[in-house]
């Protein structure tokens, strides 16, 4: 089975793709080769769960190409 990830990202000239709501346990979660990343902000979502929150932070250089992500 192909991973459609690759191709959506190609034709859209996108170098990766951020999504939300889905609860992670550590507030985020890389996959597909780090070119997909889930980010989920709210902490013990619920009250019932025991998951972090994270905010994205991304860096760019000058000419505005992706050099770095990190979380918080």
């Amino acid at each position: 089975q192909t991973c459609a990830l690759p191709i959506f990202l190609m034709k859209n000239n996108f170098d990766l793709l951020i999504r939300s709501h889905q609860v992670q346990y550590d507030g985020y979660l890389l996959s597909h080769n780090g070119k997909c990343i889930t980010i989920f902000s709210a902490p013990n979502y619920d009250g019932i769960m025991t998951n972090k929150g994270a905010v994205c932070k991304l860096e760019f250089d000058n000419n505005y190409v992706l050099q770095n992500v990190s979380f918080e």
